[in-house]
């Protein structure tokens, strides 16, 4: 980057000094060269074309310095914008990962429990409690909880009272 600001000065600098150097011999540097071809005479219009030389030079050095910065700014974003690019592609092979991870994980989740509902059939057949074509729920699954087989409660076994019936 820094070459083509530096080439741009550099060629700038030059070509303005060549043409520089040039007005001034036509326009009666070194003693009349030119004869003074555009109306100037000796030194004092060779001092006003100094000054105005260098005000041009100062002028052209700072366009080339601002192409020489806008060149390097076009390249930075330029890159920046590849950067970003790759980046997005990057997030989105990760999106579809994560994608397929979440499928992978609710098809495990699925699996796991198809394979509890196995296991508890296995247990019940191990422990004796399933009995095939009919539903057999453990105990503490249902609610209100089961009244105990013995239990304390005792059925009465005197008869009633004999109560006059009130027929009125």
């Amino acid at each position: 980057m820094a070459e083509y600001a530096s080439k741009g000065v550099a060629g700038s600098g030059l070509g303005l000094g060549i043409a520089g150097t040039a007005l001034g011999l036509l326009n009666g540097g070194l003693g009349g060269f030119g004869g003074g071809l555009f109306g100037a005479n000796g030194a004092a219009a060779m001092a006003g074309q100094g000054a105005y030389q260098v005000a041009i030079s100062a002028k052209d050095a700072e366009i080339g310095q601002l192409k020489a910065e806008k060149y390097a700014d076009n390249v930075g974003i330029s890159t920046f914008r590849e950067a970003l690019s790759a980046m997005d592609k990057r997030f989105d092979e990760n999106r579809a990962r994560i994608n397929n991870l979440e499928r992978v994980v609710a098809e495990a989740a699925v699996r796991e429990e198809a394979l509890k509902g196995d296991l508890r059939l296995l247990r019940a057949q191990i422990e004796g409690t399933y009995v095939p074509g009919k539903l057999v729920m453990p105990q503490d699954a249902i609610c209100p909880p089961v009244m105990a087989r013995y239990n304390s409660w005792v059925a009465p076994t005197a008869t009633a009272p004999d109560t006059p019936a009130a027929n009125g």
